[in-house]
């Protein structure tokens, strides 16, 4: 699942696009800067699929291809 983060860095606030999952007893974080300031609820919503396409594209599966990942 993708989440959206604002952190505060020197005053300015910096907007993130976050992935956590869990893998081998450990989790993992993928994040992305998308920009400063305030950013629309419409554009992070198309960035977060934007993101998670991102992300399961560059996992690796055992038993599908990435292709039958993406259309899961």
């Amino acid at each position: 699942m993708v989440y959206h983060e604002i952190r505060v860095v020197k005053g300015k606030k910096q907007n993130y696009l976050v992935h956590n999952r869990r893998k081998n007893g450990k989790w993992l974080k993928k994040s992305s800067f998308i920009g400063t300031g305030n950013i629309p609820q419409q554009e992070i919503k198309i960035l977060k699929e934007e993101f998670e396409i991102k992300v399961i594209a560059s996992d690796k599966f055992d038993y599908i291809s990435k292709d039958q990942a993406l259309e899961i």
